[in-house]
């Protein structure tokens, strides 16, 4: 199984939010464990960075731990041309959404999956992909 992680759930984990880090972080340790494989778009990797501006040797050290777990979904000139030609009103979600499929992912894992709402590529949000993909599949 293929999951691509939206960034949101990468966030919660790296700058814990108290109120998402219990289910997000729990959504990763599949990957984490190699009983998935993991994908992050590319383009989350500069907003991470962007974000942990005022730490540059935190942002270093979290983008080389994700890279450890997580494989990098390619944004290139036809994951933008596929996002560009997306009914999806947000682009950079419409990129995440084109690098899914991109790297068949099986999922998207999201807190926003309402802005995924018509994605070819299934969104669920961290609680809901532990409870009906990873119990199910007894991982």
């Amino acid at each position: 199984m293929i999951a691509l992680y939206d960034t949101n759930v990468v966030l919660d984990v790296l700058w814990p939010r108290p109120e998402f880090l219990g289910n997000s972080s729990s959504a990763l340790n599949p990957v984490a464990t190699g009983k998935i494989e993991g994908y992050l778009a590319a383009h989350a990797i500069t907003t991470i960075d962007y974000l942990a501006r005022h730490s540059p040797t935190y942002s270093r050290a979290s983008i080389t731990s994700l890279l450890r777990h997580l494989k990098i979904a390619a944004v290139d000139q036809s994951v933008i041309q596929e996002a560009l030609a997306s009914a999806m009103k947000d682009f950079e979600d419409a990129v995440t959404h084109a690098a899914a499929c991109a790297v068949g992912a099986s999922f998207i894992v999201t807190r926003n999956t309402k802005d995924f709402s018509g994605s070819k590529v299934p969104a669920l949000d961290p609680a809901l992909f532990l409870i009906q993909i990873i119990a199910s599949e007894g991982l």
